[in-house]
């Protein structure tokens, strides 16, 4: 029998799994919006400064998509930690056991 508690945290581990993965693919892609920010060809008009950051930031919505995934990673790696079974059943480190 398989337990649910057990199968949950390996279900939860898959996902921040997929979600590290997501991040360290779409990370990247912030080189190229970087380059398309202001355009090619004969249409494309120069930026600088926080312009050129605020251009970049939505560029495919590049940034708003980064700080979701990162701050989803974050959340679900804090929950990761205090749902398994070993992380509830050891005590925290530098606690002092009652008798």
């Amino acid at each position: 029998m398989v337990d649910g508690r057990r199968w949950r945290c390996d279900a939860v581990s898959v996902v921040r799994a997929l979600l590290i993965a997501a991040l360290a693919a779409w990370a990247p892609c912030g080189a190229l919006a970087w380059i398309l920010r202001d355009g090619l060809g004969p249409d494309a008009v120069e930026s600088h400064g926080w312009e050129a950051l605020v251009r970049c930031f939505w560029t495919f919505h590049w940034g708003p998509v980064l700080a979701l995934l990162g701050l989803m990673t974050v959340v679900l790696s804090r929950r990761v930690g205090r749902s398994t079974p070993e992380a509830r059943l050891s005590p925290p480190p530098g606690a002092t056991e009652r008798r």
